[in-house]
């Protein structure tokens, strides 16, 4: 061996590690980035949906995905106009929506709007029948100008538009039916901290179907 063989390949050696190091701290640094702006955009949706709770709207925030081990959902909610599975995407670049497709700089999310609908069924099946259809809703936290529109099951709609859209629906549900809902679903609904899969009640909340003077005449809307 040569003088300085030895040294000259641990210093090959290290600067392979030192590279490998490097890729991998980016892309740690990448994934926090995603999970800030992820909370971000919670944070946001989480605001406007409870701006609702004035006119008689409830909001549950990141609870289990019912049948999962670590998936969450983002928010539920429920009021006059029924219940809805809302998940948050605070992303960036340019969005589109256009036949049916949800898209990012030209790319199809269509996975995206597909598991809002998965973890709506979910929810769904867990609830059982007492809280009628839900609603699966993706709203795009970072885009205001989007307007509401259908993606498959799912409705996708931009932060600003989300709270009149929801509030534009058919009112179903009288403030009795809500208050049965607000005492039973704390109990059928386990925080997505905690382990293990919430027992579902054996009896959900009656629904009690709003007459027609309750209603305040507004016109189902996407």
């Amino acid at each position: 061996m040569s003088a300085g063989a030895a040294a000259e390949s641990e210093a090959e050696r290290s600067l392979l590690r030192t590279e490998e190091l490097r890729r991998r701290a980016e892309r740690l640094e990448e994934r926090a980035e995603k999970f800030a702006a992820g909370a971000v955009g919670e944070h946001l949706v989480a605001q406007t949906l409870r701006r609702l709770e004035s006119v008689g709207y409830r909001v549950i925030d990141d609870i289990r995905w019912p049948g999962t081990t670590k998936a969450n959902i983002d928010h539920v909610l429920y009021g006059p106009t029924g219940m809805f599975v809302v998940d948050a995407k605070n992303w960036t670049g340019t969005i589109t929506v256009k036949a049916g497709v949800l898209r990012q700089n030209g790319y199809s999310r269509v996975r995206e709007t597909d598991k809002v609908s998965q973890m709506t069924d979910a929810l769904q099946t867990h609830l059982g029948p007492s809280v009628g259809s839900l609603t699966p809703v993706l709203c795009l936290a970072g885009q205001n100008d989007i307007d509401a529109a259908r993606c498959g099951r799912t409705l996708v709609v931009g932060l600003d538009r989300l709270a009149p859209w929801i509030f534009r629906q058919r009112e179903i549900w009288p403030s009795s039916h809500l208050e049965g809902l607000a005492a039973w679903l704390p109990h059928v609904l386990e925080p997505a901290s905690t382990r293990g899969d919430a027992t579902i009640a054996p009896d959900g909340p009656q629904h009690t179907p709003v007459t027609e003077p309750e209603r305040r005449g507004r016109h189902q809307s996407d």
